[in-house]
């Protein structure tokens, strides 16, 4: 899956690189459940770049092999604005963490809706946060 996936998304090799590293870890420890990766902790990367390089089409192939593991319902897109939400299937950080903003200066984070919260996020494995350069 990995191979074709490559394939299809026509991954260059700096791609390819940032998606194995991924999908692999992934497949690891959630999927065939290896315990050498479940000891190494989180992966956190920070995949950086101009816009229009492919960012995004690397998570794109990464949810593609997620999907075809069926478990694409364990990962979460997030962006700060509701039209780039839209443009990759996404929500913006502030409805994905239950924050509603009343005005410039007032934030409100209902705790009433932390259950719901964390029934959303339970199963959540991986968590992409696109567009960073948006946020202050």
């Amino acid at each position: 899956i990995i191979s074709k996936t490559i394939s299809e998304y026509n991954l260059n090799q700096k791609k390819t690189q940032a998606f194995q590293i991924t999908s692999s870890q992934y497949l690891n420890r959630y999927v065939f459940q290896s315990s050498a990766e479940a000891e190494c902790g989180p992966l956190r990367m920070f995949l950086t770049g101009p816009g229009g390089i492919g960012k995004t089409h690397v998570l794109n192939a990464v949810k593609f092999v997620m999907k075809m593991y069926g478990m694409d319902h364990r990962i979460r897109f997030l962006v700060p604005t509701g039209k780039a939400a839209s443009l990759i299937n996404g929500m913006t950080i502030c409805r994905g963490l239950g924050i509603k903003i009343k005005s410039q200066q007032k934030v409100l984070i209902n705790v009433n809706n932390r259950s719901e919260l964390r029934a959303e996020w339970k199963d959540v494995d991986l968590l992409f946060i696109d567009e960073i350069s948006l946020l202050d």
